[in-house]
């Protein structure tokens, strides 16, 4: 058994960024995050959350999908804008399932549906953080 210290060693010098209107929602992935052992900062909004990415250096972006004044896909685009290799993860309560692989330039790497499947979540994040390709499909 992982016990915490042990996490915070794997995890602790990697930072993500979350970016969500939702507090709750802010509060507990930062929670399960920092539980993890990642170092996690958190924006209430796209503004606040494009100031702290040209201000700071993080290893990855997640960011809800329908936020007030910039959904998560005009989001990602000013995103890959500022710092192009930082993977972003969107998080969404509905979207088509075919749309979820989006690669191209100014696109999320990843977008995940809530409620999150927390065995995905963290496969996602850690093929994101290793940049690892996702695997070929059928």
């Amino acid at each position: 058994m992982v016990n915490s210290a042990d996490l915070m060693n794997r995890h602790g010098g990697i930072k993500l960024l979350c970016i969500d209107d939702d507090v709750l929602g802010l509060k507990s992935l930062t929670v399960l995050m920092q539980t993890l052992g990642y170092q996690i900062d958190c924006a209430e909004n796209a503004v606040t959350g494009l100031e702290m990415i040209r201000a700071g250096d993080y290893d990855l972006v997640m960011t809800d999908m329908n936020m007030p004044g910039m959904n998560g896909l005009l989001l990602t685009q000013e995103i890959k804008k500022i710092v192009p290799e930082t993977p972003v993860i969107v998080i969404t309560g509905s979207i088509d399932m075919g749309d979820r692989d989006l690669s191209s330039a100014g696109h999320p790497d990843c977008v995940l549906v809530k409620p999150l499947d927390l065995h995905e979540f963290s496969e996602q994040l850690n093929r994101l953080l290793h940049r690892e390709a996702l695997p070929e499909r059928d």
